[in-house]
């Protein structure tokens, strides 16, 4: 149980520091140059498996992704330059990995801004993805856990995108500049602890 006293002390069974609480297994390569004219230039940037009990239809998850990029255009004459987020899953029998399903964490970074459109908004730059995602009933009855990459088509071959920081943490453990902690019954969660 979570309580703060007219003193100032806290207790509580749990203090997380957001940032320690990232969930995910693997991290790969992390900077990607798609190859000139090419069809399916992929990178696998990281991969969660999801494997503690109490996640339900209703767990919401929350991914945080820190990308640069630079030199990219839709000079290829091969075909129409292409870019998204895109990962396979990983079926509970087997266990294997398969492109079918839903990627809810792929699918939830392009809704929120598709990385074709970023890295041709300007010849350079940087952006935080910083979105939430849930996994319905029926995903997780077939699936436990997600590749999360890019996939570009018909690149100039110079252009080049880096994920500087990827996390995918609990929601209700997150942060954000108008959400600085969060107390529960039995946690308490912000971006920093400080004893003094």
């Amino acid at each position: 149980m979570s309580s703060i006293y007219k003193t100032g002390i806290i207790l509580s069974n749990e203090f997380d520091e957001s940032d320690a609480m990232d969930i995910i297994t693997s991290k790969y390569t992390m900077t990607y140059v798609p190859a000139k004219d090419a069809t399916n230039s992929c990178l696998n940037v990281a991969q969660i498996i999801y494997n503690y009990d109490g996640i339900t239809a209703n767990t919401v998850f929350r991914i945080i992704a820190k990308v640069s990029w630079s030199g990219f255009d839709t000079s290829s004459t091969a075909g129409t330059f292409g870019m998204w987020w895109q990962g396979s899953n990983r079926k509970i029998s087997g266990p294997t990995w398969a492109w079918e399903g839903t990627n809810y964490i792929c699918s939830a970074l392009n809704s929120q801004y598709s990385p074709k459109n970023l890295v041709l908004s300007a010849s350079s730059g940087s952006y935080i993805y910083d979105t939430t995602f849930t996994l319905p009933d029926s995903w997780r009855s077939t699936y436990d856990g997600s590749n999360i990459g890019f996939r570009a088509d018909y690149s100039n071959g110079v252009g080049r995108i880096t994920v500087n920081d990827i996390r995918i943490i609990l929601d209700k453990y997150s942060s954000s500049s108008n959400v600085k902690s969060h107390i529960g019954n039995d946690y308490i969660a912000g971006k920093e602890f400080i004893e003094i």
